[in-house]
């Protein structure tokens, strides 16, 4: 362990500065894969019910309100090669026009 605090403050900035190097390299990586998605998965977010506080009486008195639990849909892919994840909440129709239109994840590419 080392105990001088000048000693810790030159590891820290060079841990720092390692830091920075090593998630630029991740990053071009990361751009230059030609990615290679697994499988979609199915992760919806809940919210839990919560209560939003009212104010004190006055004149500008607001109630308490409770909002309800909701589910949103969302999806999760990872790249095999880079390990990119991607995660998305939108979804676009596959199909004919006029038919049953499913909704697939929708990933923006």
């Amino acid at each position: 362990m080392i105990n001088d605090p000048h000693s810790l403050r030159d590891l820290v900035a060079d841990t720092e500065r390692k830091l920075v190097e090593y998630k630029a390299q991740l990053d071009d990586v990361v751009r230059r894969c030609q990615h290679t998605w697994g499988k979609t998965t199915y992760e919806p977010r809940q919210v839990k019910s919560h209560i939003i506080p009212g104010s004190e009486a006055g004149s500008d008195f607001l109630p308490e309100i409770t909002v309800p639990a909701k589910t949103f849909k969302r999806w999760k892919r990872v790249c095999i090669k880079c390990e990119l994840t991607q995660i998305t909440e939108k979804t676009k129709p596959v199909g004919l026009p006029g038919f049953f239109v499913p909704l697939i994840p929708d990933f923006g590419d």
